[in-house]
């Protein structure tokens, strides 16, 4: 959770622990008279007056980094300004998931791996800002059989549809989140 006001000389950073990745935002709205506090947990409800929903922001600007600047040189230059002449201030609840190692080839084919039990959310994300997902090649949930170098295929206890649920979820885009381990359970059922 982050709560700064405007006035932060040289804005603020939205910041997850080492090894994790800014994943998910929940909640993020920039105003006056925001309800909740980091302490109080995340609202119920946007503020109805003198604030905006800037979760989508956030989002697209902080998504698969590490950490992310925001309101510098000003909060308004970022979010616009809800409420002129008033003092606002930003509030955001977002969830840090781990960073996936990739092993990379001189093509750009990238692999990840990921063999325990998912606690967070995995980010897929590109190597540089402009570039984007093209192609999901190879994509498992169980137990399959093989690895990075030579290559993988379905194993005794595997998900059917993972490549297609994969592309769905992540081509076009430079970062994409995919759920945890029960999440992914509810799309595909446990395989094992």
């Amino acid at each position: 959770c982050l709560k700064s006001n405007e006035n932060s000389e040289y804005g603020t950073y939205l910041t997850c622990p080492t090894g994790l990745a800014i994943s998910q935002i929940d909640y993020a709205a920039f105003g006056s008279s925001l309800p909740g506090t980091c302490a109080t947990g995340i609202p119920s409800s946007y503020p109805a007056a003198c604030a905006s929903n800037v979760a989508d922001i956030i989002d697209k600007k902080c998504s698969g980094q590490t950490s992310c600047q925001m309101g510098s040189p000003a909060f308004i230059d970022d979010f616009g300004d809800p409420c002129p002449g008033v003092r606002k201030d930003l509030l955001v609840f977002a969830y840090c998931s781990v960073v996936i190692p990739r092993i990379a080839s001189k093509s750009g084919l990238f692999c990840v791996q990921r063999k325990e039990e998912l606690p967070t959310a995995m980010v897929l994300s590109c190597p540089t800002a402009t570039d984007v997902i093209k192609n999901i090649t190879n994509a498992h949930y169980g137990l399959p059989v093989g690895s990075c170098k030579k290559g993988w295929k379905p194993g005794m206890c595997s998900a059917h549809g993972v490549n297609k649920y994969v592309s769905s979820q992540c081509l076009d885009r430079n970062v994409c989140t995919l759920g945890r381990s029960e999440d992914l359970n509810a799309v595909f059922g446990d395989p094992c």
